[in-house]
């Protein structure tokens, strides 16, 4: 998927956002191609809710230049890098953080833990995600 069609998904889940966090069932479906995680952990299950949560309560997921990180990746150097998401523009580029950084993949892990935690505990009672983003959000 293109970074355009990413985008209008982003600002569309954006302005959704209260609906997306009401209902367990979105709040559980994936963003597409937007994938987190690190080379010791693997992929992270980091869905469109908690990432919408991490967005509004955790300054890690918020850069210096009012930047909203939407993926992440890290590896044995411990930089921590990967794209990140203008909620005014829309425009999404890469981002990179040294491994001692406020943006760093401990930090963004421990902050967005309870978030996928939560997450989890909707599909562990059984929940089922309700939409692909891309068809629902997306242009």
């Amino acid at each position: 998927m293109n970074k355009e069609n990413i985008s209008a998904i982003a600002l569309n889940v954006w302005r959704h956002k209260e609906e997306i966090l009401s209902n367990p069932g979105k709040y559980i479906s994936e963003f597409p191609d937007c994938v987190s995680g690190t080379s010791f952990s693997g992929p992270l299950f980091l869905p469109i809710g908690a990432i919408l949560e991490c967005w509004i309560n955790c300054p890690e997921f918020r850069l210096s230049d009012g930047r909203y990180i939407l993926r992440f990746a890290s590896g044995l150097s411990g930089a921590t890098h990967g794209e990140a998401i203008s909620l005014k523009s829309g425009k999404i580029t890469e981002w990179s953080c040294p491994s001692l950084g406020a943006n760093s993949r401990s930090a963004l892990i421990r902050c967005s833990e309870p978030y996928r935690r939560k997450a989890a505990l909707y599909v562990e009672s059984g929940i089922l995600p309700l939409c692909e983003y891309e068809n629902e959000y997306g242009k």
